[in-house]
């Protein structure tokens, strides 16, 4: 299944780092649902102020209604998290509609 993405992006200060916030929202539209359900992917990227050169960026990312935050490196993405949360707000739609 192949998503497409847009990005959304703002920032915040903090006294000695920057924080990016960015939100990725996925799609994955097939010729039966051209318009699909959207799974948003937020993340946050802290740059240090002091030490930008020194000191890497740390990102992290969460899914839509999921509470786990994610760290590159630590946690390997998987599009089936995409699926599932897709899959869980056509469930609740159903629902619903009873």
């Amino acid at each position: 299944m192949g998503y497409k993405q847009r990005l959304q992006h703002r920032s915040g200060k903090e006294d000695d780092f920057m924080i990016y916030f960015y939100e990725a929202r996925f799609m994955a539209p097939t010729a039966r649902k051209p318009i699909s359900d959207r799974v948003s992917v937020y993340f946050a990227a802290e740059v240090s102020k002091t030490e930008a050169e020194a000191l890497p960026v740390e990102v992290r990312f969460i899914l839509e209604s999921r509470r786990l935050v994610h760290t590159p490196g630590r946690s390997r993405f998987c599009e089936k998290w995409l699926t599932d949360i897709t899959e869980t707000k056509a469930l609740l739609q159903r629902m619903m509609d009873l």
